[in-house]
């Protein structure tokens, strides 16, 4: 039996995210507690848990939270969306919860935060999905609605390894990226070198694209 993946709150990025589990085996529940949207939601490849208030206790356990990894809070208040990631860890102990808001703590964990705090209107579906399933991906606050943060490492094999950014054939609407650990921004003669790590922001169809060209075809 699959991971369930727990989504609260099918808003534009929450219906977003509920898209991306299913492609990682991972079978993604959806609570949502306004009818409109629930009939937005439905799809043969999720299911859909109606009349999802947030801020009822009872919410996390119409869901079987004891399946769940992760349990993504996106309701669209930080206050509920912690409520919620506490009541999930007080059940199941284990879960992976990621919720929205600003980080606290300058971005770094604290005692009894989620394992990742994300800003939902900052960061893109495909970054915040990924967030939840733990890939490697940078998600921070930032001011980039509608783009995906990707932090990436080059994979020696992949077509852009040891080339210079203005040779690789990147999609059109890349916008800026950054060497991590340089810190400097990439330009057309940057080197893309397999012992770096890189933060690229894509628009959301051309982030897998960037993925390949960087790690390789998965």
């Amino acid at each position: 039996m699959p991971h369930r993946a727990i989504i609260v709150g099918g808003g534009p990025t929450g219906s977003r995210v509920a898209t991306i589990p299913g492609d990682y085996g991972y079978d993604p529940v959806v609570i949502e507690q306004h009818a409109d949207r629930c009939e937005q939601l439905h799809a043969p490849d999720r299911a859909v848990l109606r009349d999802g208030d947030a801020t009822r206790p009872d919410v996390p356990g119409r869901a079987d939270p004891e399946r769940a990894d992760p349990f993504a809070a996106l309701a669209g208040s930080p206050e509920s969306d912690r409520a919620l990631r506490r009541r999930v860890k007080r059940r199941t102990g284990g879960v992976r919860t990621v919720v929205g808001g600003t980080p606290a703590g300058g971005g770094r964990n604290t005692t009894g935060a989620a394992d990742e705090t994300v800003q939902v209107p900052g960061a893109g579906a495909n970054a915040v999905g990924r967030a939840a399933l733990e890939y490697d991906q940078a998600v921070r606050s930032a001011p980039t609605s509608g783009v995906d943060l990707l932090r990436l490492g080059v994979d020696p094999r992949a077509p852009a390894a040891s080339r210079e950014s203005s040779d690789v054939a990147f999609p059109s609407g890349r916008t800026v990226a950054v060497d991590v650990e340089a810190t400097e921004t990439v330009g057309p003669d940057t080197e893309l070198r397999p012992d770096r790590q890189y933060l690229f922001g894509v628009e959301p169809t051309a982030a897998d694209t960037v993925r390949n060209l960087l790690e390789g075809a998965r």
